[in-house]
């Protein structure tokens, strides 16, 4: 017999089951039945997994609902459980029910008895006691009509005739569609998509069997609309073409919406059947059905609907550039169908708020919606979303503000970084809130999103997440719900929209949507339903719920709800949602309900699935009758969720349960409680779940014998909690431990594990998991991560049902049991960070079950074995940042969907893809080594990812690649060496998203095309890479952030200089490249144009960041290249003139040249094209006027403000000198405490420098500890302090403390603890054993921004240091602003500052900055803008100021901002020299200019000025000059540049185990030189070794890799051995830099360094004396600055042009002759030169600035004969230095007078025209030289003639300045009695200095304050600018002059050691603007001013401020 006859009446229908309603009213009834079905968090239900029958399709046919009854052997509740969930996981199983009495099974359901039994029989003993149809009470059947020959309709309707009771909950879609050809995998991504937009719909392959309706009844009831995918297979699957045939019914005689999409078939091949798609038809039929009636009438209705469908409005795909776009317009379309579907009143709130953005739209709307809890919020907002969502790119919906912050302590910033990662379609990592708004303010920039924030709750949140509506783009809509309306209020929303009460209809509405699935009651209900809503219309939420409770009720049980609604008052809204919780009739649903409000929400459904089917409560089937009656919701990710009234009202059913005793509730969760009941031992039996965190920070410790009684515990969370005693006293019962800090080495032996099925032993310290492993058959979860202190793993063989093994983070695990692989049940292993694991055993890849295999960050696994391949159920593999050379070739994977190795940069091939045929996303981001990609890639038909960023060693790719219709997203960037082809390949562009080659970005036709299919694929960019081990792993998320990139403008202006130079005009004429350098010029030039905007727009679009990564990279080649032109040329000029062959003009010399640079430079423009073509397409954009800012200061008046001219802290700084001073016995701490930037290091400094503090404390240090509180180096710190010296760090640890130790035993100390930052408990009380040797009363002040330090160190105080007054915060502000001169000020500034200072919160370093800003504002609208700039929202949280710094970083000009960020290369609190850091920009390029008069080295003083000013820099140290010597960078502002540096800047510390990234820029400490090694040498253009410890020394075999950074321009070493080096040092061409102190084996470095031509700064300080040869530095042409100690010259050969001459320890009488003619030279400095007698001619230099001539003791005229000075005398000199030359006698040598002391001779010379300071010190027979009238800042005469004052005084002044007598624009005088001839002086000479504001006398005597009273008596005008005077060192003095109460200008007033002075002067009330009197070792006087009397104390009590000392 012919086995298809069988199929004659067979129905053409493919599933048939009961329905969902049906089985869950009764599981409601009978608590004995359990069901196999789930929820799939969308609404509907579904099996949890599915088993094929092998003839389970033809068996289905067939299949009608059958009663099967099975004897089983059964005799506890573990075989039972393990029974219900085998028969419930067979498809088919509509229900189950066990009587454990007569030990049997009922199932319901299409099943084949004969297969159930075989299930069961694996479990135990299983027979057949009947089988029979399954008849439905109450469930009449309709006879199909008979003229309906449709049998599939005929099917449905007899079986399946709906009444209002069984309605569904109505879903959206229905996808019709075949699997059997790539419509599956478009169908599979179209899911993602329409998921993402909120839609949920059914397929009829994804949810084969999952709906429980019939279709017909599905399509009516349960879904909007049907989509059909036809494809060209589509006609080969015959359930496709039944459910067409009823679809297209449904929409003729009901009007259900259909919409068909052609994927790869035309509609017309569809509507006609053509070729063969028809041919395919007919043969289904052929195959099908055997009665040619039947198939005949069957083929006619089918071709029927195809026709129809054909002929509808739809999708074709063809029309579409790609499936992406295919896909956006798709989900666009079907929410545009969709908007009908709002239940209820909802509708009315919708269309009134959206109505309200509609009008809005131009502009940024922020609209609050308001409502009490249940209101219907967040209903109204995400229909709003759905709604508006297809109109906008970036969307973002966050919901459960308040929830998720009260789950989490960083819940914010997790919220912060979804928000980012909605916006910006890649995931985003963030490490603090500020940071997080930081981020969000400049990524958001301009951008038009659509975000919805839910159920907000404090003001912080907003801001947090949304701080300034108007850094968005206009048609930006922002909606936040909330049930405070005063946040809205505060917020300054636009509209606040209130949730009102909805009227009775619109309550009847959503009520009948939940109690009977359609808008309305049905018969016989109304009325009760009105009944009903009158008792809860005020709450949807209530409606919502009792309406799931009521579906399906009798009237019986109506009637039961209304009695007890009637006895519940209206604002018991509790009691009311109770009715739900109390018709749950199975107890073990209200555990579970109970359970989950307690301990499991926001947890992962199928995570507490697994622990509550471990407690024997089936949660799979709980939990989806929770979700059908709404008291439980399954959130984003698989979360589970519920509603805030909901959980208060469960935790409210537990807290009555015993309201006085929580010892006897059923669950602990609240904090109080739980410390109650363990404190108290009133644990009861009853308890089953208890949750306690330690608050703050600390632990909390209880004995084991408070979980006594508690004999029924199962489940147990503890944080930070010890146990002690005996665990034995734990429960047995317990299925959950989550222990997080379990400080136990190992597990004791008494604690009873058997039961347990989750086991969490996070951030433990554990070495071993058990001393002897137990046996737990139970456990399925094994969570041990970061474990630092394990070593091992457990035997698994005595796990065997573990199902997940997670061990991140454990770096001492070093080896994996080999047992692992006898896990047959193993799903997961993550092993993530176990950075000291050396190799997997061999036994893990037996592991076929094993599903997840994470390696990422096991950096010593090298190999993946061949027997991988045993791994057959693999689907996801992720190992990122491994050493893995290769992947086995053989590796056959065919379930392997994920393949994630990124940077591994060992990997130098791929595997063969064709042993990975369901490869669906390939990640090999940064493996720099990766030659190729396995051909075979091509043939990938599932592989929709591709993702190589940064793999630099790529070559060419397979055509294949980009033929593939499946690959939807491939990135290139960072692929250097794709072949140029693939940039234009059109099928990239037709499915790529983030397509980039060449380091550039290939996208799509235009920005919108981009930013849309970024949008439209933002689910598959989040699943890219990290989301993969999210998916893999619950609430795991491990991403890295995108550093915004520094635009290289300064070398783009640098190399535009070089190539407009006259320089290289001329090369390029001799070389014949003058159009190859010109085309150059104007790329260069193109591509400066364009930076300003590129700038803006990276911060939006990282195909931008990409552009400027590649064209740093360009633009470096290109200044290698011409520094190559230009030394090939100087060496090619060189070679010719020694062989005295070829001149430098010979046409032979021009080829040669030119054949040998043409190439180079067509090299370079290539790869310049390159760029120019990406610039073009990014549409980057020209803003030349942005570029054209001033670098200049606005108004030289304007200074910086010294930290000591801070005011505002006196207060403080008494209170905590009052702390210090009080009594404590043993040493003691006070802590100060404060945001960043309020002024806790200046407060700590005001102390520790105080004189009072001083003279209190015998020992003082101060230590930095803002890195790392590290207690050894603290220690060391300590002594280095103490002894005032570096310390050799080859010093042991003991010889330190024992020095120290020396030091300080008895002694009464001070130590300063500068910004700790993260010490621990443990830290401070090992450091505290070093401190105790100390005296009593000894203390420890430290500074730091944690508000907790008081809890963790225990300081005995904490200051906490708010901030200034507003009166003080304007005065610094204006100061700052305006300089001295405020009278500038005018009302309305002052208003707007006054304001501005107020905003700033009293924090001096935000003040600071932003008076630096206002610095270049003069305009009243200009400082407006500033008050009400959108910045102050982000900075409303006082913990913040960064985007006030942030903001002055973005005033600064681009040189300025590059320059500014090189700075991140110093560690924070480094002292910064001045000159070094201006050496090191100009070797970088970035101080070039076009005005050749103007010298770099000016342009970079200018650039340190306007960072002082702008507090930038700070602590700024000045020398005696007035000069800026040093300064230091705030941590905050070392933050701001180490953050907007990006990578291009790193410094590198012994705290670096490893670097990867790829800096241009590096310093480094002489601990971390290992990692020398890592760093990419075709980048490195900095190397600078911070190093200032005379004792350790470097060897040069550690150096040696230093001679692979060819493209260095800096090179800083110190210390170090170079004998092995120094040869290869003149390697490095391209060196503008080299500095080598205190190094040895210099001695043949002078042969190496002659080729350094393009050197512009040479420091040579041996240890040892060297031989130089001049010979050398005359090669050197562009050297600009040479320091040179020790050495000995062996030529006599002249340099031609260098700027800096430091000459030390020279041994000639005469100096070389190539000094004097030297050009560019600014400074020169002549020290220890004891031999010297005379200098070579200095006066024609005209650049020379600075001129210092000391200790050169033979010295007795500057020049040995007169010289002609009619041409220039020192044309540029401003600072002149003459000290200690003792035999300096004049200018030069007048015959043999040499005693010739007269005016005239002085005044023969011509003066200095621009000197502005000059010292001269301890030169007693000066007479002769030039006059000084014009001198500005400073004039120092101690122990010298005063002739050369005299001569001064006496000058005629300058025509320039007839109407000024000299020195009237002095500034500063000092002047001593030592040899001080006063009457040679004139009396009236004090007259002329009207413009002097400091004056300091030294060492005068009685006789000489005598003599100079005339200078000063009895004028009134005398000195009108005086600010300061300071007395220093005159001991005969008794009593101060009464002359300086003439200065009524005077401020400050300072006596120093006057030893014997006793008495103030009697005018002393009439200086009334002296503000400070210092009186240091002046024993007498202080004595007077110390006891208040009479005499003395009168004449100072006006004076604010009085220090007072007896010692110095």
């Amino acid at each position: 017999m012919d086995p298809r006859r069988s199929d004659r009446r067979a129905l053409p229908v493919e599933y048939i089951f009961r329905g969902r309603a049906a089985l869950i009213n009764d599981m409601a009834r009978s608590s004995g039945l359990r069901s196999g079905v789930t929820d799939d968090g969308k609404g509907g239900v579904h099996q949890q997994k599915t088993l094929q029958h092998p003839n389970q399709n033809e068996f289905e046919v067939h299949a009608k609902l059958k009663k099967l009854v099975i004897k089983v052997d059964v005799h506890d509740d573990k075989v039972k459980q393990k029974a219900m969930k085998t028969l419930s996981s067979v498809s088919g199983v509509e229900s189950l029910s066990v009587d454990m009495n007569e030990k049997k099974i009922t199932v319901i359901g299409a099943v084949d008895p004969v297969y159930m039994v075989k299930k069961l029989r694996k479990i135990c003993q299983a027979e057949i006691v009947s089988v029979g149809p399954f008849k439905e009470p109450e469930k009449k059947k309709e006879k199909p009509k008979k003229e309906e020959k449709e049998l599939v309709d005929s099917s449905t309707s007899s079986l399946f005739s709906s009444s209002p009771s069984d309605s569904r909950v109505t879903h959206d879609v229905f996808i019709n569609f075949s699997p059997k050809d790539d419509s599956k995998n478009f169908v599979s991504r179209l899911n993602v998509a329409l998921a993402k937009a909120g839609i949920e719909c059914y397929t009829n392959y994804l949810h084969k069997g999952t709906h429980g309706l019939g279709l017909e009844e599905l399509l009516l009831e349960d879904t909007h609309i049907s989509i059909l995918v036809f494809s060209q297979n589509y006609t080969e699957s015959n359930s496709c073409l039944n459910e067409l045939h009823q679809i297209m019914k449904c929409r003729r005689t009901h009007g259900h919406m259909v919409m068909p999409v052609f994927y790869d078939v035309d509609p017309s091949v569809v509507r006609h059947q053509q070729g063969a798609f028809g041919k395919k038809l007919h043969a289904t039929a052929e195959n099908r059905y055997l009665d040619r009636e039947l198939r005949e009438n069957t083929l006619l209705s089918w071709k029927s609907a195809l026709t129809q469908a054909a002929s509808l409005i739809g999708w074709d795909a063809t029309n579409y550039r790609n499936e992406a776009e295919l896909m956006q317009q798709i989900v666009g379309d079907i929410l545009r169908k969709l908007k009908r579907g709002i239940p209820g009143g909802m509708e009315l709130h919708v269309r009134k708020v959206t109505e309200l953005i509609v009008n809005q739209s131009s502009k940024v709307s922020l609209i609050g919606i308001w409502g009490m809890g249940g209101s219907g919020k967040t209903t109204t907002a995400k229909a709003i979303y759905n709604r508006l969502q297809d109109k906008f790119l970036n969307t973002s919906f966050i919901e459960n503000v308040k929830k998720v912050c009260e789950l989490e302590n960083s819940g914010i910033i997790h919220l912060q970084q979804q928000l980012l990662s909605d916006i910006l379609k890649t995931n985003m990592m963030i490490r603090s809130i500020a940071e997080g708004e930081m981020m969000i303010s400049e990524r958001f920039q301009g951008k038009k999103v659509l975000v919805v924030l839910d159920d907000v709750t404090t003001f912080d949140q907003l801001k947090a997440l949304c701080a300034n509506r108007n850094l968005f783009g206009p048609g930006s809509v922002i909606i936040v719900t909330t049930r405070d309306v005063q946040l809205l209020k505060l917020s300054k929303v636009d509209y606040v929209y209130t949730m009102k009460e909805m009227d009775e209809n619109e309550s009847l509405e959503l009520f009948s949507w939940y109690a009977f699935r359609q808008p309305s009651p049905i018969k016989d209900f109304n009325e009760l339903s009105r009944n009903v809503i009158a008792y809860c219309i005020e709450l949807p939420l209530v409606l919502e719920v009792l309406g799931s409770y009521l579906f399906a009720k009798t009237k019986q049980e109506w009637l039961s709800v209304l009695s007890k609604l009637e006895r519940i008052p209206n604002d018991q809204v509790h009691e009311k949602l109770r009715i739900s919780y109390d018709g749950l009739e199975d107890i073990m649903v209200k555990d579970i309900f109970l359970d989950i409000c307690c301990f499991f929400i926001g947890k992962d459904r199928d995570y507490v699935t697994d622990i509550l089917n471990g407690c024997g409560l089936y949660a799979d089937v709980g939990i989806a009758v929770l979700i059908e009656r709404r008291l439980v919701k399954i959130e984003k990710n698989n979360k589970l969720g519920m509603h805030d009234l909901i959980r208060d009202m469960g935790r409210e059913i537990v807290r009555k349960s015993s309201t006085e005793e929580p010892g006897k509730r059923s669950r602990l969760w609240i904090h109080d409680d739980v410390d109650d009941v363990l404190t108290k031992y009133t644990g009861t039996e009853t308890v089953k779940g208890l949750v306690l965190k330690s608050q703050g920070t600390g632990r909390v410790s209880f004995n084991t014998n408070s979980f006594k009684e508690m004999k029924k515990l199962r489940l147990l969370q503890l944080d930070r909690v010890d146990l002690t005693g005996d665990y034995g006293n734990l429960s047995k019962e317990l299925k959950w431990v989550h222990w997080q800090g379990f400080t136990c080495n190992f597990i004791p032996d008494d604690f009873h594990q058997e039961n347990l099925v989750v086991f969490e032993l996070k951030h433990s310290n554990i070495k071993q998991v058990w001393n002897e492993t137990k046996v737990l058959v139970n456990l399925k979860i094994l969570n041990i991560s970061h474990s630092r202190y394990l070593k091992s793993t457990p035997d698994f063989s005595k796990l065997p049902y573990l199902e997940k093994l997670i061990m991140k983070d454990c770096p001492c695990l070093s080896e994996i049991h080999p047992s692992i692989g006898d896990l047959n049940n193993l799903l997961l292993i993550n092993l993530k960070d176990c950075t000291g694991l050396n190799n997997l055993p061999k036994k893990i890849y037996q592991l076929k079950s094993l599903k997840t295999l994470i390696l990422s960050g096991c950096l010593k696994i090298d190999k993946l074995e061949e027997d991988i391949k045993q791994m057959e159920s693999l689907t996801t593999l992720i190992a990122k940042n491994t050493a893995i050379k290769e992947v086995p070739f053989s590796i056959v994977l065919v379930n392997l969907k994920i393949l994630n190795l990124s940077h591994s940069r060992y990997l130098k091939s791929s595997p063969d893809f064709s042993k990975l045929p369901n490869l669906e996303k390939l990640i090999m981001k940064d493996c720099p080594c990766l030659s190729e990609i396995h051909p075979s890639i091509g043939d990938l038909n599932n592989l929709h990812l591709i993702n190589l960023k940064d793999c630099t060693g790529l070559g060419n790719l397979s055509e294949k690649i980009f033929q593939q219709k499946s690959l939807i997203t491939l990135n290139l960037s960072g692929c250097l060496k794709i072949d140029e082809k693939h940039a234009d390949e059109k099928n990239v562009s037709k499915n790529d998203v983030d397509a980039k080659s060449k380091g550039g970005s290939s996208r799509c036709d235009n920005q919108r095309d981009v930013d849309e299919a970024c949008k439209r694929h933002v689910e598959i960019l989040n699943q890219s890479e990290d989301a993969d081990e999210k998916g893999a792993l619950v609430n795991n998320v491990d991403v890295n952030r995108r550093m915004v990139e520094q635009i290289p403008y300064a070398v783009a202006e640098s190399l535009f200089n070089r190539l407009a130079s006259t320089t290289f005009r001329e090369h390029g004429r001799i070389y014949s490249v003058m159009d190859e350098l010109e085309r150059l010029k104007n790329n260069v030039e193109s591509i400066r144009a364009v930076l300003p905007d590129a700038q803006k727009k990276q911060e939006q679009d990282c195909a931008v960041q990409n552009w400027i990564t590649s064209l740093k990279d360009v633009l470096h080649l290109a200044d290698d290249l011409l520094d190559k032109f230009i030394i090939e040329g100087m060496r090619y000029k060189e070679d010719a003139s020694d062989k005295n062959q070829l001149t430098w003009g010979h046409s032979s010399s021009h080829n040669f040249l030119h054949q040998k640079v043409a190439p180079e430079i067509e090299k370079i423009q290539k790869k310049f094209d390159d760029v120019l073509e990406e610039m073009d397409r990014l549409k980057l954009s020209p803003k030349a006027a942005v570029v054209k800012q001033t670098d200049s200061l606005r108004s030289k008046s304007i200074s910086f403000l010294l930290e000591n001219d801070i005011t505002g802290r006196d207060d403080d700084k008494e209170e905590i000198i009052n702390l210090l001073r009080q009594p404590h016995g043993n040493i003691s701490s006070i802590a100060i405490g404060g945001i960043g930037g309020i002024g806790k290091t200046t407060l700590a400094q005001l102390v520790y420098n105080d004189v009072e503090v001083q003279n209190h404390f015998e020992k003082r240090m101060w230590v930095c500890a803002s890195n790392h509180f590290d207690v050894k180096t603290i220690v060391k710190k300590m002594l280095e302090s103490l002894i005032d010296s570096k310390i050799d760090a080859k010093l042991s640890f003991e010889y330190i403390q024992h020095k120290l130790r020396e030091n300080l035993t008895g002694e009464r100390y001070l130590l300063v603890l500068d910004d700790i930052c993260n010490g621990s408990h443990e830290n401070w009380t090992q450091l505290r054993t070093y401190l105790m040797c100390g005296s009593k009363d000894s203390k420890v002040l430290m500074t730091t921004r944690s508000k907790n330090l008081s809890e963790i160190p225990k300081a005995s105080n904490l200051w906490v240091l708010n901030g200034l007054t507003l009166d003080v915060s304007w005065n610094m502000l204006k100061k700052i602003t305006f300089g001295k001169d405020t009278s500038v000020v005018n009302k309305k500034f002052e208003s707007i500052g006054k304001r501005i200072a107020n905003k700033c919160r009293g924090v001096p370093l935000a003040i600071r900055a932003l008076g630096g800003l206002l610095q270049s504002k003069s305009e009243e609208r200009e400082w407006i803008n500033v008050l009400q700039g959108d910045f102050w929202k982000l900075c409303e949280d006082k913990e913040c100021i960064m985007p006030i710094l942030k903001l002055s970083y973005q005033s600064l000009s681009l040189r300025l901002r590059q320059c500014f960020a090189y700075c991140a290369l110093y560690p924070k609190d480094w002292e910064i020299k001045k000159d070094l850091l201006i050496q090191l920009w100009m070797a970088q390029g970035y101080l070039d200019c076009t005005d050749e008069k103007t010298l770099m080295e000016d342009v970079g003083n200018e650039f340190v000025k306007i960072f002082l000013m702008k507090s930038f820099f700070q602590d700024a140290k000045v020398g005696e000059d007035g000069d800026i010597v040093s300064f230091k960078m705030h941590d905050l502002m070392h933050d701001l540049a180490t953050q907007v540096v990006g990578n291009d800047c790193c410094y590198l510390d012994r705290e670096t185990k490893i670097w990867v990234q790829r800096p241009i820029h590096v310093s480094l400490e002489p601990n971390a030189v290992h990692l020398l090694d890592s760093l990419d040498a075709s980048r490195l253009r900095t190397l600078i070794l911070l190093s200032s410890n005379e004792e350790e020394e470097l060897n040069g075999d550690e150096l040696l890799v230093i001679s692979k950074f060819k493209h260095l321009r800096v090179l800083k070493l110190s210390h170090c051995s170079l004998s092995k080096l120094s040869t290869s040092i003149g390697k490095l061409k391209h060196l503008r830099y080299l500095n080598l102190s205190h190094c040895r084996g210099l001695g043949s470095l002078y042969k190496s360094i002659s080729s350094l031509v393009l050197l512009q700064t040479l420091i040579l300080t041996p240890k040892e004396k060297f031989e130089f040869s001049t010979e050398v530095v005359s090669k050197l042409i562009n050297l600009r600055h040479l320091h040179i100690s020790n050495w000995e010259a062996s030529r006599d050969e002249r340099p031609s042009e260098f700027v800096k001459l430091s000459i030390w320890k020279y041994e000639g009488m005469v100096f070389s002759k190539w000094l004097s003619p030297l050009t560019n030279i600014v400074e020169i400095s002549f020290f220890l030169c004891g031999s010297l007698q005379h200098l070579p001619p200095l006066e024609h230099l005209p650049f020379l600035k600075s001129l210092h001539i000391s200790f050169l003791e033979e010295l007795e005229y500057i020049y040995y004969e007169q010289q002609d000075f009619t041409s220039a005398f020192f044309p540029s000199l401003e600072s002149l230095t003459l000290q200690f030359c003792y035999k300096l006698r004049g200018w030069w040598r007048m015959g043999d007078d040499f005693n010739n002391t007269t005016c005239s001779l002085n005044l023969s010379l011509p003066p200095f025209p621009r000197l502005s300071q000059l010292s001269i010190i301890g030169c007693r027979i000066l007479t002769f030289m030039p006059a000084f009238p014009n001198l500005e800042n400073r004039l120092e005469l101690y122990n010298s003639s005063v002739e050369t004052l005299v001569a001064t005084l006496s000058t005629v002044a300058l025509e320039s300045l007839n109407d000024f007598p000299p020195l009237s624009m002095l500034k500063s005088l000092h002047i001593d009695g030592v040899n001080l001839d006063v009457k040679r002086i004139p009396a009236d000479w004090m007259q002329n200095l009207t413009s002097l504001q400091f004056l300091q006398i030294n060492w005068f005597s009685c006789e000489a304050f005598q003599e100079i009273e005339t200078w000063f008596k009895d004028d009134l005008k005398c000195l009108p600018s005086l600010q300061t005077i300071t007395f220093h060192n005159c001991e005969d003095l008794e009593a101060l002059p009464d002359w300086i109460c003439n200065f009524s200008s005077l401020q400050h007033l300072r006596v120093y050691d006057c030893i014997n002075l006793v008495s103030l002067p009697e005018g002393m009330p009439c200086l009334t603007n002296l503000q400070t009197l210092e009186i240091i070792g002046c024993p007498l006087l202080d004595e007077e001013c110390q006891a208040k009397t009479d005499e003395t104390w009168p004449k100072i009590r006006h004076v604010p401020m009085i220090i007072l000392s007896s010692l110095h």
